[in-house]
């Protein structure tokens, strides 16, 4: 008798790596979601340089709280009011009338003169003594102009005049005046003869105009303007201060600054509020996972997948979000349909709302609460997540794109149609489309590497396996053709079970095909493979059969992970005999114990499978099964046994040793299988016609006597299932 082994100690998780994955995948989602963190906050670093005086806004920021900003605008122009007022008291009405009027005076004179054909000279002398004092080259310049040219000489003239009415003019600062009218007339677009002529018409009828000082005048003045009280200008709480792409104006910025918008403290306390909000969308999305199934769901590696998604998410986000800031349109892109594609195809529709929303929420903190972007984000995703579905072939991905793009870009038209205007809409509809196309192509290429990284099981990897070509399923078929028999009987059998309660069909299956692939190893020794290859069953003692039995639990395990067999495989294949009873080496050691005197004492524990009791639907469904097909079969033809006996005897044993216990089947469940398992069982065990024998036949139609005798069955030809 061989020494035995210690048992293989069964996981404490589900995938069986607790120690070597949990510690590793808790560092790598701390990580991961302080990149998301990081990405999400950095458009609220930095806010000041964001907000410049002519450009224009990059948000809508609306006031937290009411305060006053001053208005130094309308301050300075209450004060400015106030000084012409009082220099008009000062100033006497009407100056800027009467110089005009003698400035169109001399002119008229100066015109006459020249039309009678006296000289320059002696028209100079004329103008000096008319008081018009203007240089004979002067003269001689205005003389060449055209009347046109006079006209406008004279308007210039003129509106410099107007000064007078505006600011005070004494003796004091009567040159200084003169000076300034003669500049702001200079200024016409013509050539220099002439714009000194204009400058040299308007000061010639510069007069003082108040019977004070000037100095004395402008000082009043300026007193009475600071007189003039500060203007404040009231902001109240919720109140928008500035709309998105608004062009920020001096006030603008006051008021920003006023509202601590852009205090290195209000960024800290925001930066502050967006990491307790992650912290709490993680805490509570964990909690939903681990409410929802835990045995499917929280898988060491598999905890990988949504922090490592979200990261994808977050960089083209964030790369959009930047792009949006200088064109809306770019917000539509945000790639909610690629984290709703994704996990769709890893875990399911129902997990797939729940990261919409997620998602979702991220791209709103980056947008910094753009409804309509936000909008138009989740509306994507939904859509993506309604016409996605886990699909048998990479090209139907494609396929899948098409609609999802299509419906992408129908549910971004409608939004903007709302909220934008009828040519933005169209935009937003190419958008759209191209957000559905890219998400698809990138979930293409993305999910064979998060296969790999992560031991995600999709539908394509289960099909893949499912296949006769896969190498551990060719070693079963070569070296345990009964096994592979039992095996795939197995897997029509549950896959129809797991369709009825809502387990995945596809997964049932391909765990009913590896379920006993740990059989390769001792090929010979279970009865559907004995007499393969001329091999007959060992003749052992009890307790080694039941050791040879369980162990083949233990291999499959191990040929599972040096196949790199998905996760939820290997549970089924650890899980689908659970810690049950074998009950004949059990019942044969009692027997050899109590023929042999009593002596040793048989342990129940011994004869126990070393596995772990089902934790998913799946591994119960196919433990069921397994008991069920392997019980129908070992029934003598001689009995008739009604299928739905069997597995009320079936279903009932393993409630009743606890084997379902954490297996997530309900009542309802149980009982939805029962009625599944009587359906396909109903024909096992049938009785057939006895086809006559071939000799009978030919010896009736050759002998016309023989014809009333009766024709006798082929037994090689009759079956009975």
């Amino acid at each position: 008798m061989e020494a035995k082994e210690p048992p293989e100690k069964p996981s404490s998780t589900p995938d069986g790596n607790k120690g070597r994955w949990d510690g590793r995948a808790l560092a790598a989602t701390f990580a991961c979601l302080l990149v998301v963190f990081v990405l999400s906050a950095s458009p609220y670093i930095g806010d000041r340089g964001s907000y410049r005086i002519g450009a224009p806004s990059p948000d809508t920021v609306t006031a937290t709280r009411s305060f006053q900003v001053e208005d130094p605008e309308r301050t300075e122009s209450e004060r400015a009011r106030r000084r012409e007022e009082v220099k008009r008291a000062y100033i006497k009405p009407g100056r800027s009338a009467e110089a005009a009027a003698a400035l169109r005076e001399a002119l008229q004179s100066l015109n006459g003169w020249l039309e009678s054909g006296i000289a320059i000279g002696e028209a100079s002398a004329l103008a000096s003594s008319a008081g018009l004092r203007i240089s004979s080259e002067e003269i001689a310049a205005y003389a060449r102009a055209d009347r046109e040219m006079r006209n406008l000489l004279e308007r210039s003239a003129a509106e410099a005049l107007v000064y007078l009415e505006k600011e005070p003019v004494s003796a004091e600062n009567i040159e200084e005046i003169r000076a300034e009218a003669a500049r702001l007339a200079s200024d016409l677009p013509v050539e220099e003869e002439l714009r000194r002529v204009a400058a040299t018409l308007a000061a010639a009828f510069i007069k003082p105009n108040t019977d004070l000082p000037a100095s004395y005048v402008l000082a009043e003045a300026e007193r009475q303007a600071q007189s003039v009280p500060v203007f404040f200008e009231q902001v109240n709480e919720g109140e928008v201060i500035v709309k998105k792409g608004e062009v920020v104006t001096d006030m603008t910025l006051r008021k920003l600054e006023k509202s601590r918008v852009l205090d290195v403290s209000f960024s800290a306390r925001r930066l502050l509020g967006i990491f307790f909000f992650f912290t709490m969308l993680a805490a509570a999305f964990y909690l939903y996972l681990v409410g929802k199934r835990p045995s499917r769901y929280l898988p060491a590696r598999i905890q990988l997948f949504y922090p490592v998604v979200m990261v994808a998410f977050a960089l083209l986000s964030r790369l959009f979000t930047v792009l949006a800031q200088e064109e809306l349109l770019w917000g539509f892109m945000i790639p909610v349909p690629l984290v709703a594609v994704l996990t769709v195809f890893i875990l399911g529709k129902e997990t797939s709302l729940s990261m919409i929303a997620l998602s979702t929420l991220i791209a709103g903190v980056m947008l910094k609460g753009d409804f309509v972007l936000t909008l138009a984000a989740l509306s994507g995703g939904l859509m993506a997540a309604i016409f996605a579905r886990r699909a048998d072939r990479r090209e139907d991905l494609l396929k899948q794109g098409l609609w999802i793009s299509l419906s992408v870009g129908l549910a971004d038209f409608a939004i903007a149609f709302i909220f934008l205007t009828p040519v933005q809409s169209v935009e937003a509809l190419g958008m759209g489309v191209a957000n559905g196309m890219l998400c698809a192509v990138l979930a293409l290429g993305m999910l064979p590497l998060l296969e790999k990284a992560l031991g995600a099981t999709t539908h394509m990897r289960l099909l893949e396996l499912a296949s006769p070509n896969a190498p551990l399923l060719r070693q079963l078929i070569e070296r345990a053709p009964g096994t592979y028999n039992h095996s795939l009987m197995l897997g029509n059998l549950v896959e129809t079970a797991a369709r009825s309660v809502g387990a995945d069909p596809l997964l049932a299956r391909v765990g009913a095909y590896y379920h006993d692939v740990g059989k390769i190893n001792r090929a010979s020794f279970f009865i559907e493979n004995r007499g393969v290859n001329g091999a007959q069953q060992e003749e052992v003692p009890p307790d080694v059969s039941a050791r040879y039995i369980a162990d083949h639990v233990r291999d499959g395990v191990r040929l599972a992970r040096e196949h790199n067999l998905p996760q939820e495989v290997i549970d089924i294949i650890n899980q689908h005999h659970g810690t049950t009873l074998m009950r004949y080496f059990y019942a044969q050691a009692l027997e050899e114990s109590e023929s042999g005197g009593g002596q040793g004492q048989v342990e129940e524990g011994d004869f126990r499978y070393k596995g772990e009791r089902p934790r998913s639907k799946e591994a119960a469904i196919v433990m069921l099964g397994d008991a069920l097909e392997a019980t129908i079969r070992s029934q003598p033809s001689s009995e008739r046994i009604k299928p739905e006996e069997i597995i009320d005897r079936v279903i009932e044993e393993r409630v009743q040793d606890g084997q379902l216990d954490q297996s997530e089947l309900t009542m309802h469940d149980l009982e939805a299988l029962r009625q599944s398992f009587i359906q396909s069982t109903s024909g096992v065990g049938h009785e057939r016609v006895q086809y006559p024998v071939m000799a009978d036949i030919e010896d009736r139609k050759g002998n016309p006597a023989g014809r009333k005798k009766r024709l006798r069955p082929d037994r090689r030809e009759c079956g009975n299932g």
